[in-house]
């Protein structure tokens, strides 16, 4: 018998054991994936079903998303401008042939949940090569599912950023197996879902470069530089039209353009590191590495990677930003798990280190920060999901089909991410003059809707011409006649 023919015969083997050997592996992951992305979808339904989803962002991406699916482009009547001049996410063209379908936000919601749950199978694999097999991996993949980043994001509905988080380990899984296309490919994935996704993108062209010595990763990382400017910088500016970015404002202290900000960042750096050390960006960063036990820091490299999409959202003026609330530290969350993953790495084969040590400090930070801060059932916080609401909504859906699929209308916002699907719509009370009006007196609205004259608007809708048509479960509805 030939060489080859003994290889062949050996292979035939061993290829059926070999691939039950995979099947089994793979079974806890996809388990996990599977339930977290039940779990997650559940979460987000729940919140839109007991009308709790906020205007910003869930009408505003469902309304654009709609607008696409018409041949209107991503547009909406919230922007005076397209929606890629406020933020660059053309993956949002992926849901269009969706809504054609059907238009709903559900679609929305359950891409997030299945991309936040599934990145737990690359993640697992990733981590089996980093870490080696046993729990480890199983550790890792508890451990991100416990992310307060992903808990808040989870709280606050959809943002399209969500979808990159598998990308992460996608393409850090293909700089470990030597795998360039994948890493390519898989890299410049969240430059499709957020102008700022190029700061991910270059976080994983540093991780590949350093740790894996891959030479793609120069090439992905001058995309990740020239892609995000040329975005930033030209695309975004244009397709506004000469209008200003409202986003930039949050960034007023350091510059009142994106260029000028990044000169304040080289040539003045104690102002932006007073602000980080203040609060709330200050805790918030205690928060984001207390979360991942601490250990991106045994990995300097791995943690300056994950620096740039984490110092974005910790250097802005904004309340809710600076303190990585609502949907805020979801970017920098992948990096900064695969820092804590190279940190434990280093120290595993320590001989003055018990090898238990890395795995409690990740999964003990992650619980303990969870438990602490996690707006999720059984945390804290003004994003946290509630389960009351159930037994009214039949009725005020009732109420709100009675409004007519063309009319124009202002809502309070957790009655406009039912009704977004329109050409217009605006959040309560606003300055154009809807032809109705949806008004919920038994939720809270919003600081934006407060700050407006939420109150003084809803006492003298009368005198301004409407004519209220009902009130059912707290809910008014009005009318111009």
């Amino acid at each position: 018998m030939s060489a080859a023919a003994t290889l062949r015969l050996r292979w035939s083997r061993v290829s059926p054991i070999s691939s039950r050997l995979a099947a089994r592996s793979l079974f806890w992951p996809l388990l996990a994936a599977t339930g977290a992305s039940a779990l997650f979808f559940a979460i987000a339904w729940l919140r839109f079903a007991t009308y709790h989803s906020s205007a910003y962002d869930l009408a505003f991406f469902d309304q654009v998303v709609w607008n696409g699916a018409r041949g209107d482009g991503l547009r909406s009547s919230l922007l005076s401008y397209p929606f890629l001049g406020q933020h660059f996410e053309p993956a949002l063209n992926l849901f269009v042939p969706l809504y054609r379908l059907h238009a709903t936000p559900l679609w929305l919601l359950g891409a997030e949940a299945l991309a936040l749950g599934g990145a737990v199978v690359p993640l697992w694999a990733l981590a089996r090569r980093w870490l080696g097999g046993g729990v480890r991996p199983l550790v890792v993949c508890a451990a991100y599912l416990l992310q307060v980043g992903i808990a808040r994001a989870l709280g606050f509905d959809f943002h399209t950023e969500a979808l990159a988080v598998p990308f992460v380990f996608v393409a850090l899984l293909g700089a470990a197996r030597g795998d360039t296309l994948l890493l390519l490919l898989a890299g410049v994935a969240p430059m499709l879902c957020k102008e700022d996704g190029a700061l991910v993108t270059l976080g994983i062209a540093v991780i590949a470069l350093v740790v894996h010595r891959r030479r793609a990763a120069l090439v992905l990382g001058g995309v990740a530089v020239a892609g995000g400017a040329v975005v930033v910088l030209g695309v975004m500016p244009a397709v506004r039209g000469g209008a200003s970015g409202d986003l930039v404002a949050r960034y007023a202290y350091l510059g009142d353009s994106a260029g000028g900000v990044l000169a304040h960042l080289v040539t003045l750096p104690g102002t932006w590191l007073g602000h980080l050390v203040s609060a709330p960006s200050g805790p918030a960063l205690l928060m984001a590495l207390a979360g991942v036990g601490f250990l991106p820091l045994l990995r300097p490299v791995a943690l300056l990677a994950s620096l740039p999409a984490l110092l974005l959202p910790l250097l802005a003026a904004d309340p809710y930003q600076g303190g990585l609330r609502l949907h805020y530290a979801l970017q920098a969350t992948p990096l900064l798990v695969c820092a804590a993953m190279l940190g434990w790495q280093r120290v595993q084969s320590s001989a003055h280190v018990p090898r238990f040590v890395p795995a409690v400090a990740l999964l003990g930070g992650a619980l303990a920060t969870w438990l602490a801060l996690s707006p999720l059932p059984g945390g804290h916080g003004p994003d946290a999901v509630h389960l009351d609401g159930l037994d009214r909504a039949p009725a005020v859906d009732a109420l709100l089909a009675r409004i007519p699929p063309g009319a124009s209308v202002a809502a309070t916002g957790d009655l406009l991410t039912h009704l977004a699907e329109r050409p217009a719509i605006a959040e309560f009370p606003s300055r154009r003059r809807a032809q109705w009006v949806a008004i919920d007196r038994r939720a809270g609205v919003s600081a934006q809707s407060t700050a407006a004259g939420y109150v003084t608007a809803a006492a003298h809708l009368g005198e301004h011409g409407y004519v209220r048509v009902a009130t059912v479960a707290g809910v008014e509805l009005w009318r111009l006649p």
